[in-house]
């Protein structure tokens, strides 16, 4: 369980990073994330119930960061859109 936390700390904090790079308008590669990701979920849907609750808080950081990346790329793309 505390290897499956570490694993969601750090998709939380390269989302971050992702935010804050494109926030510096910076082109940021993702195509690992999506698999990191459902790599992730499947674990998480293996736990037992306890410890599938557990993970919820973390896991709705993640959506939430998730979110917030589709936000900050969207508008990215639209500053790029603007200069090029």
């Amino acid at each position: 369980m505390n290897d499956l936390r570490a694993q969601i700390e750090q998709l939380i904090d390269a989302i971050d990073n992702a935010k804050e790079r494109t926030e510096n308008n910076e082109v940021v590669d993702l195509t690992a994330l999506e698999g990191t990701i459902e790599a992730l979920c499947k674990q998480v849907t293996t736990l037992p119930s306890q410890e599938a609750r557990e993970t919820q808080p973390l896991i709705g950081e993640l959506i939430s960061k998730l979110d917030m990346l589709e936000i900050q790329l969207t508008d990215f793309k639209s500053r790029i859109g603007t200069q090029g």
